[in-house]
């Protein structure tokens, strides 16, 4: 709503982000460099997210390497102007243009909005989604009046400091009350993979039996897994060579983070998902982590087939 120009946030956040140019030299840099990664680091996934997966559990030099080398790479624009300034004509001049570019920001951003309330949904149930919508709309009707130039008087904004109250608390109150995990119904996915609900003592129970497992670690809120699953799980090979190799394919839902799935991931040295786990035949054999982006042809060569 912000960036359809409902209304206009205060000039306090303006003059913060003009903070690090009271500053000179090596300060300004840093300030500038700590502001970029506030606001350019909001979602690591997917590719980040291993990087950092990795570095919880590597030594402290290797771990500072890591941030060392993502902080290069987010400073690498930057320095590729100092070095070669004459590039700065080639950036655009600004204008009306950065107003029409926030407006068409703000069609993903309700696409974000439609994307966590299925999630929520998923979560809490229709009863809970429709607390999600009734708290939307009281936010609406608040930004609505707060963009409002004409002067207010106190009772508005009284009101309007109630709608906003009452609007955020329906829905942290409904979040607080969350049942207890249940999980997201496994379902067969298309290609007819027949996953079983991931559970400690089934595993062992497998492990001990010697079969071959196949664990995928996924979310209703996690967009990667989604595309994986339509990718690759969907595909007709993979699902005749889970079959030909008797491989038991294992669910284990985050969606609301479960205790039982968050062992399973930090026990695998991760701190996020997707995480794709294979077990080969026997059961003493070495876990294999599958990349985060999954193809039928990247599966198929860590099931060596």
């Amino acid at each position: 709503l912000n960036f359809l120009g409902l209304f206009e946030i205060g000039i306090w956040t303006t003059r913060l982000g003009n903070m690090p140019l009271k500053h000179s030299g090596y300060m300004k840099s840093f300030l500038v460099g700590i502001l970029a990664a506030i606001t350019s680091t909001p979602c690591t996934a997917p590719f980040m997210g291993t990087a950092l997966g990795v570095s919880m559990t590597q030594s402290p030099l290797v771990t500072m390497t890591i941030f060392t080398s993502l902080g290069l790479g987010m400073a690498s624009p930057y320095l590729a102007l100092c070095i070669f300034p004459y590039g700065l004509k080639w950036l655009p001049k600004p204008g009306k243009w950065m107003v029409i570019f926030k407006q068409v920001l703000s069609i993903p951003l309700f696409g974000t909005v439609l994307w966590l309330g299925y999630v929520f949904n998923v979560q809490i149930g229709p009863n809970g989604y429709i607390i999600f919508g009734l708290s939307l709309c009281l936010v609406t009707i608040t930004c609505l009046i707060l963009g409002r130039k004409e002067k207010r008087s106190q009772l508005i904004k009284w009101a309007t400091i109630i709608l906003l109250i009452t609007g955020l608390g329906m829905a942290a109150y409904k979040v607080h009350n969350m049942p207890a995990h249940e999980g997201v119904s496994i379902k067969t996915s298309e290609s007819g993979i027949n996953w079983k609900p991931y559970s400690p003592s089934l595993f062992t129970e497998l492990r001990q039996s010697g079969r071959p497992i196949f664990i995928d670690v996924t979310a209703a809120w996690c967009l990667t897994c989604k595309v994986n699953e339509a990718v690759t799980f969907s595909n007709g090979r993979v699902k005749d060579t889970f079959e030909s190799m008797n491989i038991v394919p294992l669910k284990a839902d985050w969606t609301l983070k479960s205790p039982e799935v968050t062992a399973l991931i930090q026990s695998h040295g991760r701190n996020g998902i997707p995480l794709y786990i294979y077990y080969s035949e026997g059961s003493d054999t070495k876990p294999i982590i599958l990349p985060e982006i999954l193809t039928p042809s990247i599966l198929l060569k860590y099931l060596n087939v």
